[in-house]
């Protein structure tokens, strides 16, 4: 346990490095990271809307490279009275690795350097913390992607009628936009210490 001013600068700048290497870690295996987790973030996606066929992949770049969305319109999406995703074509969405990672990276750096009494429990908790960031992920990355692509389309039947009810996805977007994601991964921590104590 963090018992003491001393301690807890030390427990600061221990994560704190090991935010920074982590960060690192992902610039340059970012693509490694998220590629297995591909079927799954597809999965989400047709679930959050069934008429879209999403395609996910990795664009490499020197800053850690971005997560592109291409999803065919499988038929007509009715967004609002007069406004609609059209059958056949072709929408695309994409987030930048380090603004999907940095969270997940946030929640890791603390769980490696929690103080526990021996190895077994801090391969646990490393566990559970890897557990943890998968969820955090299918929560957040499939819902921004999609959100993103159809924001212009909820724009235009909002500027139509002010009193148009978006899907639930727009608000888990601002949500996860406006520090969500980053309160995910902060509970995704204190559930994985809770049960790593239970056992």
């Amino acid at each position: 346990m963090l018992l003491n001013r001393r301690d807890l600068m030390v427990f600061s700048l221990k994560a704190l490095l090991a935010w920074a290497a982590l960060t690192g870690f992902i610039v340059f295996y970012g693509e490694w990271l998220l590629t297995p987790l591909f079927p799954l973030f597809k999965a989400v996606m047709i679930t959050t809307v069934s008429g879209f066929a999403p395609s996910l992949k990795f664009i490499p770049s020197v800053n850690g490279g971005q997560l592109s969305l291409t999803v065919w319109v499988l038929h007509t999406i009715p967004i609002a009275a007069g406004i609609a995703i059209p059958k056949g074509i072709m929408l695309t969405s994409s987030m930048h690795v380090l603004h999907v990672l940095v969270p997940i990276a946030v929640a890791l750096s603390i769980l490696l350097v929690w103080p526990v009494s021996n190895w077994r429990q801090k391969l646990l908790l490393i566990a559970l913390g890897l557990v943890a960031s998968v969820l955090i992920l299918l929560a957040t990355v499939p819902v921004l992607l999609v959100a993103l692509m159809e924001m212009p389309f909820q724009q235009k039947a909002l500027e139509a009628n002010a009193l148009h009810q978006p899907p639930w996805f727009m608000d888990w977007m601002i949500f996860s936009e406006m520090g969500g994601a980053l309160l995910l991964a902060l509970t995704g921590v204190g559930v994985c210490i809770g049960l790593q104590r239970r056992v």
